[in-house]
């Protein structure tokens, strides 16, 4: 009737050797895990014109059978939270930490297309947890029994002009992060634009806020000649980080920036 549902088992062992002045220790890490995922696409197809609406359910259970060792922290702790990484089956980078736990992993993608003109979509999604973890920075927004709430859409025109942007609201649904682009290409040229907000977490060594707005562009003037822009600017300090212009030329011999 449509349903798909998809399991998936892991085990992953990491073996630590530690030597210096005061011991000398083997580190033996386990980590099983086992997962189910049901999602439930429903499409309507009219004329020229798509639409897709496909809620997702993901439950995961993970654990560690040595808790009482300490691997090295060796790897990145800093997760982020989009819709690439909230189905992860652990959002922990690296391997010498996993995450663990019984967590329910749930989304809603939403799509419309129609061939050659246009296309749009959202998602949005949220981690449920039977128990308080603090695995994760603060800023990401995964710690606690339920994560903050990831949204996140896009729109194409005609294969030329793309806009996406990613926010992440609090549990009482204040806005944590955003991040925002615009992008033209066309044949001769290309225009960019972004704009970051971020808000202050000391554990990244972040003491303030951020927002940011950076810019460029491109446009080949001839075969060989073309030239660029860019700027990036604190919003918030209002001052700006850099800005550059340049011009290139190249053929099949040489190519020269300046």
């Amino acid at each position: 009737n449509g349903l798909f549902l998809g399991g998936t088992g892991q085990f992953r062992s990491n073996f630590y050797k530690e030597t210096n002045k005061v011991s000398n220790d083997d580190i033996l890490k386990i980590y099983p895990l086992v997962a189910l995922e049901f999602n439930f696409p429903l499409i309507k197809v009219f004329n020229e014109k798509q639409e897709i609406i496909k809620p997702v359910a993901q439950i995961v259970y993970s654990s560690d059978l040595n808790p009482n060792s300490t691997s090295p922290k060796e790897d990145s702790s800093t997760t982020e939270f989009d819709s690439t990484t909230l189905f992860k089956l652990n959002k922990i980078p690296g391997t010498d930490k996993q995450e663990t736990g019984l967590r329910l992993n749930a989304g809603l993608e939403y799509s419309s297309e129609i061939i050659d003109k246009y296309k749009y979509g959202l998602n949005i999604g949220q981690v449920f947890r039977n128990k308080n973890t603090t695995d994760f920075v603060s800023a990401s927004g995964l710690n606690g029994f339920e994560s903050d709430v990831l949204i996140s859409g896009y729109i194409d025109l005609y294969k030329d002009i793309n806009v996406s942007s990613k926010q992440v609201y609090s549990k009482n649904f204040s806005l944590k992060r955003s991040d925002t682009s615009l992008n033209l290409k066309k044949d001769r040229y290309s225009l960019g634009g972004n704009i970051t907000n971020l808000i202050s977490d000391p554990s990244e060594g972040t003491s303030s806020d951020l927002k940011e707005l950076s810019f460029s562009f491109f446009s080949e003037f001839t075969g060989n000649w073309s030239g660029n822009l860019n700027l990036r600017r604190n919003l918030v300090k209002d001052e700006t980080i850099n800005a550059s212009a340049g011009f290139n030329y190249k053929n099949d011999c040489i190519d020269i920036q300046m």
